[in-house]
């Protein structure tokens, strides 16, 4: 007997209407009695009914053609969930099934008219070009993941130093950078810190240290050396004491 038939058995009390809930579970599903009677007892045919057209809604959406559009923001968003942002390079070289590198430029070329990409963001470095979903990410999140993506550490700390320091304002505890999206190690990030020492585009940024040894950056271009040792003592060593 098909769904339709069961859910649409008439019924005059309440009774009636758990047999039909109770066939209606018995022919499509294989819980255990007492499961069924819990079911039965908090389940009504109208919010049956409802589930039953939300997954034929569903299961039409999936078996549709996609447009490329769809495809193309849909893998993008499926990276981005996936905390990756996506390369155009790498996107031509492997496109998703149903695209290839022509229907991708033709994409790019009207991405205007495809209400599909309209919240597609496009950052450009002088090596690739990124694209991240709106919707999903910050612009600050995404130019950070291009950062880690083209692996340029020495400007991924700058700039979350110089970020933090401007905002909260407090130095960056280096031990933030070996959690999500960075996980550097510690020799990468102490390796890092020694090079910007040597290279005049990172000048702004310091070092100071706690008591307890704790490390912290800061950039002299939003505050100063002395400040900044007060917050990491701060950061460092006040903050833990309350944790």
């Amino acid at each position: 007997m098909k769904k339709d038939d069961i859910l649409n058995k008439k019924f005059d009390s309440r009774k009636e209407e758990e047999k039909v809930i109770k066939e209606y579970i018995n022919m499509y599903s294989d819980i255990d009695d007492e499961e069924s009677e819990e079911l039965i007892e908090n389940l009504d045919v109208k919010t049956i009914k409802a589930f039953e057209e939300a997954m034929e809604k569903v299961a039409t959406e999936y078996d549709r053609e996609k447009t490329d559009s769809e495809i193309l923001i849909n893998y993008i968003r499926r990276k981005n969930n996936l905390e990756e942002i996506v390369s155009m390079a790498e996107l031509k070289l492997n496109p998703p099934e149903g695209l290839n590198k022509e229907k991708i430029d033709v994409l790019f070329q009207n991405s205007g008219d495809f209400i599909e990409l309209e919240n597609l963001e496009i950052i450009e470095t002088k090596k690739d070009l990124y694209l991240y979903d709106s919707t999903l990410w910050t612009g600050q999140y995404a130019a950070t993941a291009v950062l880690l993506k083209e692996k340029d550490i020495l400007e991924a700390i700058a700039q979350r130093t110089r970020r933090d320091c401007k905002i909260y304002p407090r130095p960056l505890q280096i031990s933030a950078l070996k959690d999500i999206p960075y996980n550097y190690s510690e020799d990468e990030i102490l390796g890092a810190i020694a090079r910007m020492k040597l290279d005049n585009r990172y000048s702004d940024i310091g070092t100071v240290t706690a008591s307890n040894g704790g490390v912290c950056l800061y950039s002299s271009e939003y505050m100063s050396e002395k400040y900044a040792q007060a917050l990491c003592e701060e950061i460092e060593v006040e903050w833990k004491k309350q944790q």
